[in-house]
């Protein structure tokens, strides 16, 4: 029987320390390997190894290691490879988590058991109802089971598999505490539901004025919900602040096990615990502790000790703001204060009773609920689940040609296939034999196709691998800015997937023989026997994205990204590698080519003079030509290409007209630099690798390129209006800011020639 337990195996939580010791003994008598989750940015796998730094990270727990699960604070999660990340199936799946059920749960097939901690009386309904999908629940409390039935949960799918302690780690000191002084201590996150503060104020009201105790405090709350920032702090806040309190940061096991030993009171007033590790820790360690009377923690303090009484319950959502949980529902409990109080002056003035009463109860707890009983109560459900084997010969045919396509083969009944898409399941259907299903998704996702029978069992799976096999990459763009910026990618993607791409564009003489290792076929031309087909183009219609064409609003990104977000590569720009014909120089002295075009008139510098002012300085100060290239004339009447200014520039060496783009290419080769606006001529100008000064108003900051580019554009008055919601995608031929009204176009309108001025200088410089 092969184990995957989900989890956040690597730390020093609770749920951590739980997930270490429960299934490192569990390990012990059946196979277990572990998805770490952990919260991050970063696993820079092979290079790092912070794991193996941690104290407590034993080789044990390295062989177990399967897989790392990263969750950013934005929500996004990436998985890694780790130590022991050979293909592994399990028979099942145990996910011990507090909030990432969901998550685990659409990963995998199979049996899946959600072994889970709860506090509060009653689950949010989205997490009950997940909780739901799996075949059954572990709680570690007798208290939690009868919460969950409550609420609806069926109670032949609840098995109670309790937390335990490690005895032979946390056991009575042999000497008893030294020291002049009456040592308290409070272990613990400082928030709302583990009543620190009151936990606090309990032991001042106890001992107003005694010199002789003392209060050791590690409780620091790294996610300052309550927007302070150190235990300092919240003492101050609450006027808490006396000198016989003590205050702790981080302690390491080592030390966190010492201190709960010579300690002489463990205090603990939480409001609610689905377990508690510390006090369970402590009363294995014989401590005299102070605890409340309610949740989880009674499955092994009930009639020990000195339990505090509860009042009634109250609403979770009291400690909102105060607490690390959010939009919990159900209710705490409300301890009694006056008497915590009085307990703990009970543990102070009969410590000696107290105290021997404990060390005959630490051998109980220590037996009773050591990690070793606990696994085996799990070892011996997990034994009575019946796994059921796998008989079906049906098979998949699958291909990725227009989105992910399969056919189910040699299947004598129904099977159920499911389309799995980062982790989730995104479609899943029943297929008859020959008969096929597929998704509307047409750009990349590493996807993974399962098929089951109907019971549920896994048959077989494909999972997609481009390595060797025929991909078919379009570019169904005729834009030439398009083709450059999107071009690099299709080779980057030949490369990640070592893979053999056929390509497709209109501008394939610009490509071929820069890029040996691709097949070039022209436009429409159909392909026959390929894996995967990916086509790069801007898909939306009236502000409406496709979002099966394309994961993301293309007006809301580079233009390069387009193509990469399409083809599921990590983004850094790239210079495409084109053909550029050299010819004779066309012009004897050094100049400076221009287009003050593009394809519609948002794109333009609505500068009434600037233009003309750049041309004067750049003729008269800098002493260079300026040639002016564009496939259309200086005074065209076309609306969509018609400029400011209606006359004819001056002191310009006018080489507009529809000429071969060889020769406009041989013109930007042998110029200085290329000044214009957002066009294919700016695109093509960074691809020959010349200085590029882009006047922009129409496009954000960030839309194109940004290497070998400087961007001239008035922030102070518009940035861009490309993003737009408003802006009509069929017609850019005005501002959809200011459409007939005198501010029309004020964003290069206020754009001056003395700042292009300045690029100009920063670009030949």
């Amino acid at each position: 029987m092969k184990i995957l337990a989900s989890t956040s195996f690597i730390g020093t939580t609770g749920y951590a320390n739980h997930a270490q010791s429960f299934f490192t003994a569990l390990d012990k008598l059946t196979p277990v390997k572990v998805r770490n989750f952990t919260v991050g940015k970063t696993w820079n796998w092979p290079n790092n190894e912070p794991h193996s730094k941690e104290p407590y990270f034993t080789p044990q727990m390295g062989k177990m290691l399967h897989q790392q699960t990263l969750w950013e604070a934005d929500g996004s999660r990436k998985d890694y490879p780790i130590y022991n990340s050979k293909d592994f199936t399990p028979d099942i799946n145990i996910v011990l988590n507090e909030h990432n059920h969901h998550y685990f749960y659409d990963s995998y097939s199979g049996y899946k058991i959600a072994y889970n901690v709860w506090e509060s009386t009653r689950y949010s309904d989205e997490y009950f109802n997940r909780l739901l999908e799996f075949d059954e629940l572990w709680v570690p409390t007798q208290w939690q089971k009868e919460i969950s039935i409550k609420q609806g949960y069926p109670e032949d799918k609840i098995h109670v598999i309790p937390e335990g302690v490690d005895g032979n780690t946390f056991k009575p000191a042999t000497r008893l505490p030294k020291g002049d002084k009456f040592k308290f201590v409070i272990i613990g996150r400082w928030d709302y539901r583990k009543g620190i503060k009151e936990s606090i104020e309990g032991f001042l009201k106890a001992f107003p004025d005694n010199p002789n105790v003392e209060l050791y405090i590690s409780v620091e709350n790294p996610y300052s919900v309550d927007g302070m920032n150190s235990t300092e702090e919240r003492l101050k806040h609450y006027g808490l602040e006396d000198d016989r309190i003590k205050i702790l940061k981080f302690l390491d096991r080592k030390a966190y096990i010492k201190l709960l030993q010579e300690s002489h009171v463990f205090i603990s007033c939480a409001r609610a615990e689905g377990w508690n590790l510390p006090l369970i820790e402590s009363l294995a360690c014989g401590t005299p502790s102070v605890y409340t009377k309610c949740s989880g923690q009674l499955e092994f303090t009930e009639g020990k000790g000195l339990g505090v009484n509860i009042l009634g319950e109250e609403p979770a959502t009291n400690g909102e703001g105060l607490t690390f949980e959010h939009n919990i529902s159900g209710n705490y409990y409300n301890p009694d204060l006056d008497d915590l109080v009085l307990k703990i002056q009970d543990s102070y003035n009969n410590w000696d009773i107290w105290k021997k009463w404990h060390l005959q109860r630490s051998k109980e707890i220590r037996e009773k609920f050591s990690w070793k009983n606990q696994s085996k109560l799990a070892y011996n459900r997990l034994k009575e689940i019946e796994i059921k084997p796998i008989t079906s010969e049906a098979k998949l045919d699958a291909h990725f040609a227009d989105g992910p396509f399969v056919t189910l083969r040699n299947a004598t009944e129904p099977h159920q296939v499911e389309f799995i898409k980062d982790g989730k399941v995104e479609f899943s259907t029943e297929l008859k034999n020959d008969h096929w299903s597929k998704t509307f998704h047409k750009y990349f996702v590493d996807w993974e196709i399962k098929l089951k029978d109907k019971n549920g069992n896994l048959v077989t799976s494909h999972k997609y691998n481009a390595s060797g096999k025929r991909v078919y990459i379009a570019l169904g763009s005729k834009a030439l800015g398009d083709t450059l910026a999107w071009f690099p990618y299709v080779d980057e993607f030949r490369k990640k997937h070592n893979c053999h791409v056929i390509v497709s564009t209109f501008w394939n003489k610009f490509f071929e023989g820069q890029y040996p290792e691709l097949e070039f076929v022209s436009p429409g031309t159909t392909v026959n026997n390929i894996y995967a087909m990916y086509e790069l183009g801007w898909y939306y219609e009236n502000d409406k994205v496709d979002y099966f064409k394309q994961p993301e609003d293309p007006k809301t990104i580079t233009l390069q990204k387009t193509a990469t977000n399409i083809l599921g590569l990590d983004y850094k720009e790239i210079v495409p590698k084109i053909n550029v014909p050299v010819k004779k120089r066309p012009f004897k002295e050094k100049y400076i080519v221009f287009s003050p075009h593009a394809s519609a008139s948002a794109k333009y510098w609505h500068n009434e003079t600037g233009w003309q002012d750049v041309i004067n300085y750049i003729t008269n100060v800098l002493g260079f030509k300026m040639v002016m290239i564009s496939k259309e004339p200086y005074d065209s009447e076309w609306e969509t290409n018609k400029l400011p200014q209606n006359k004819k520039f001056k002191n310009i060496i006018d080489a507009t007209g529809d000429h071969p783009i060889e020769d406009i290419m041989n013109m930007i080769h042998h110029s200085e630099m290329y000044i214009g606006v957002s066009s294919g001529l700016s695109w093509l100008s960074w691809a020959i690798q010349k200085p590029v000064v882009m006047i922009s108003g129409f496009s954000s900051s960030w839309t194109e390129f940004t290497t070998k580019m400087q961007r001239i554009i008035n922030k102070d008055v518009c940035n861009s209006c490309f993003n737009n919601s408003k802006l009509d995608a069929g017609d850019w031929n005005w501002c959809p800011n200011h459409k007939d009204t005198p501010r029309h176009f004020e964003c290069t309108k206020k754009i001056t020639a003395d700042k292009v001025i300045e690029g100009i200088t920063r670009s030949l410089v």
